[in-house]
């Protein structure tokens, strides 16, 4: 880091699984399921993503529980396509829904 500082700067290995405190992911519609998708850089095909072991624990069940939260729910499905997650190390979360529907106004 020289000339701007004589420290040398610590180094910590991350754990192996559940060390992303954020994750977003697109929805696939698919008839009545819903879930969880990822698109593959190279083939931009759809990779389905019921579990995602690099996000917290917490993202971790939220993503199960905002699938089953919304997928029988026509007025919170309807345009939803993206679900963003984001947690904190003291265990609290928030979670975005976005959609793709006109704001009445």
């Amino acid at each position: 880091m020289a000339p701007f500082s004589d420290l040398v700067p610590e180094v910590f290995r991350s754990p192996v699984s559940h060390y992303r405190m954020r994750a977003e992911f697109r929805l696939w519609h698919d008839g009545d399921d819903l879930y969880h998708i990822i698109f593959d850089q190279q083939t931009k095909s759809r990779i389905r993503v019921d579990s995602f072991p690099a996000a917290s624990e917490l993202i971790n069940q939220l993503m199960t529980a905002m699938i089953e939260g919304v997928r029988h729910n026509r007025v919170l499905r309807h345009k939803l396509f993206q679900i963003d997650y984001l947690t904190t190390m003291s265990n609290q979360a928030v979670v975005s829904l976005l959609y793709h529907k006109k704001l009445d106004g």
